[in-house]
């Protein structure tokens, strides 16, 4: 049967009975990567883990930096590991290097840093994957983007900490089978703004269905290994605000093997609706903000989630 690159998402029950969200734009959504790719997302997913644990400072077992130890275009200078081997493209790898402007570079075990700055999207305009245009993605290896925009550390206009505004930070923890990287409370280059982020590794790509709604997601390793299909990843949305700069939302193996799942053009018709999108928001109609989320996996056959619901997706 054939295999299947399935970005899914967590659909949330109440009292038994579905949720119904709303549908999501018209994203020109495209990849080059030989696959056959499903795209399903959903806009009710639910708050943040929150490595901050709400106050904007790193929690228990939390590493990473705050505002001040990460640059502009850069990032905090860290190698992340995983703690577990994720299987990514018939690849493994066991660490990653978290940017300022919203990108993760997945490496593998036996790959050594001699700069850091390489392992960064240090360009602050990201351009449409496959569009040849120079810049980090033109050249872009083993790169996962959760929102790659033009983003800065600072004092964010979010005033939810502790009754004052909160600090910006990108932060890392690793679990016995998953790991989230957080982005919080990120400016928007030369504006006040708010966005946080997570990307979750998922170290089987049971994760979403076995363990049930976020946050409560941990499983045993042996609980795993009974499906013990390939891995897959996660990106959870909270509040976003980009104005003035392109945004970028998806994955690159290498420059021909990509999956783009959105790419907002500032001040350009995104959605197709005869008027320019002056903001992110007009372009994603508030769908990702404040609880989506949009999930990706490997698997072979339909996607898991149709096993326990039918109506998952037109896939099923």
């Amino acid at each position: 049967m054939a295999r299947f690159k399935i970005i899914s998402a967590l659909l949330l029950l109440v009292s038994s009975s579905l949720v119904v969200a709303q549908t999501a734009p018209n994203y020109g959504q495209s990849n080059a990567d030989g696959t056959n790719t499903i795209y399903s997302t959903t806009d009710n997913y639910g708050d943040l883990y929150d490595l901050t644990n709400g106050n904007g400072l790193a929690g228990s077992g939390v590493s990473g930096c705050t505002h001040g130890q990460f640059s502009d275009d850069g990032g905090c200078g860290l190698r992340m590991e995983l703690g577990f081997s994720f299987e990514w493209h018939n690849e493994s790898y066991t660490a990653a290097v978290m940017s300022t402007n919203g990108c993760l570079k997945l490496v593998k075990e036996d790959y050594f840093i001699s700069n850091m700055n390489n392992m960064y999207c240090q360009d602050y305009t990201p351009n449409a994957l496959g569009s040849g245009q120079n810049g980090y993605t033109k050249t872009a290896t083993d790169t996962l983007f959760p929102f790659y925009t033009d983003l800065i550390g600072g004092t964010s206009s979010s005033s939810g900490c502790n009754n004052t505004y909160c600090q910006s930070s990108l932060l890392f923890k690793a679990f016995d089978d998953y790991a989230i990287f957080g982005w919080y409370y990120l400016r928007e280059y030369n504006r006040q703004s708010s966005n946080s982020f997570e990307l979750y590794l998922f170290d089987y790509n049971d994760s979403a269905t076995k363990c049930g709604d976020h946050p409560n997601i941990s499983c045993s390793d042996a609980q795993r290994a009974e499906v013990n299909k390939p891995d897959n990843y996660g990106f959870l949305y909270r509040e976003l605000d980009i104005k003035n700069h392109d945004v970028l939302i998806g994955e690159q193996k290498d420059p021909q093997n990509y999956t783009q799942y959105l790419f907002y053009d500032d001040n350009v018709d995104n959605d197709g609706d005869g008027s320019a999108d002056m903001t992110f928001d007009e372009m994603d109609d508030g769908y990702l903000e404040g609880g989506g989320g949009i999930f990706y996996s490997e698997a072979t056959g339909e996607p898991v989630q149709c096993e326990s619901n039918p109506l998952y997706s037109t896939h099923c």
